[in-house]
Order: structure tokens, then C-alpha cells, then sequence
């Protein structure tokens, strides 16, 4: 079981993240992630960062800052980020960002590219950017409403860990909203 605490600086996700915490009580990690302001210097700019900060369960802490650029996104902010995006899908154009991974404690270059489309759904596929990291990542796959434009479907490997040892494939429904009378 994992536990998350996403708080943005506006009323919604498309707003700046502020601060996430990530309880896994499987891997006995605790991760949190904030967004640091640098303080006001004359004639010098200097970026936000976020600050990680992994607490395993034997007390043993590690802490690690990544610059905050336009590519870079968290998980909790994929989806919107999907959505967003939208017009490059139509014309079938490749996006790369970096995504942060809190538990790793690094950045990784992903890809997403039009899998397949139809007059209503336009299929994404996510995946590494290198090859290298690909071809041990299974891709993960998002359905797009092209009416309502947002995500129906999310399907792909999980982080979770079964009885067996190996990664849960998951698939999550997302249910649109009814349409006002």
C-alpha cells in the first residue's frame, strides 16, 4: 500500500506543485518533495528546485535538489501534462520531458508519441527515451478523449511488487463528467 499528499499552489493540478509525500509501506520508504524558492538576489536568477528527501526504513536518509525547468515534471502532474499537450497529439508529434522520480533520486527523459487514434481517442504511449532504460521499462499507455480532453484510460506496469516478485500491470478507468443538463 502507498499513501500520497499532493498539495498545489492554486485550486488545481495544472498549478505549480508545491509539496508531495509518498508513504510505500511495501519498500518502507518515505519520500518527500518540495518546491524551493531561492531567495531574491539583485542581477542573479536563480531557478527553483525541487528538494527530495528519502527516509528508508533503517533511519538512513538521502536528499538530492533538481533545478525546476519547463520540461521537468513529477508523476502527480502527468496527467495534466498529457492533456495539455493535446494540439502536438492531433499532429501526431512526439513530446519529450523529464520526469522525476522521487525514489530514484534522479531524472529520466521520456517519450510520448501517438500509438494509435481514432475519430474519438488518441492512444499515447510513454516510454523511456533511451534505449537503454527502454528496453528494461515496459511503455505505459494513456487514452485521450479528443471531445472532453482528458484522460480516460491509464494502463501499464506499476510500481507495486505482487507475491511473485513481479510488477503489477494495472489499469485504471477514469470516468468523465456527465454533461449538464
Amino acid at each position: 500500500m502507498a499513501t500520497e499528499k499532493i498539495v498545489y499552489a492554486g485550486p488545481h493540478a495544472g498549478t505549480a506543485l508545491t509539496d508531495y509525500q509518498l508513504a510505500n509501506q511495501q519498500s518502507h520508504i518515505n519520500i518527500r518533495v518540495q518546491r524551493i524558492e531561492p531567495p531574491a538576489e539583485k542581477n542573479k536568477k536563480t531557478l527553483p528546485t525541487y528538494e527530495v528527501v528519502v527516509k528508508k526504513a533503517d533511519g538512513s536518509q538521502t536528499s538530492e535538489s533538481f533545478p525546476i525547468r519547463e520540461n521537468l515534471i513529477l508523476p502527480p502532474q502527468l496527467l495534466d501534462q498529457l492533456t495539455a499537450h493535446l494540439i502536438d497529439w492531433e499532429q501526431k508529434q512526439d513530446w519529450e520531458f523529464n520526469l522525476l522520480v522521487p525514489d530514484l533520486q534522479m531524472t529520466v527523459t521520456m517519450k510520448v508519441s501517438v500509438a494509435e487514434t481514432t475519430t474519438e481517442t488518441l492512444r499515447l504511449k510513454l516510454r523511456p527515451a533511451y534505449w537503454a532504460i527502454a528496453a528494461f521499462v515496459s511503455p505505459l499507455y494513456f487514452n485521450l478523449d479528443r471531445k472532453t480532453k482528458l484522460v480516460t484510460r491509464a494502463e501499464g506496469q506499476t510500481l507495486l511488487l505482487g507475491a511473485d516478485g513481479k510488477p503489477f500491470v494495472a489499469r485504471t478507468e477514469f470516468r468523465l463528467p456527465s454533461p449538464k443538463p
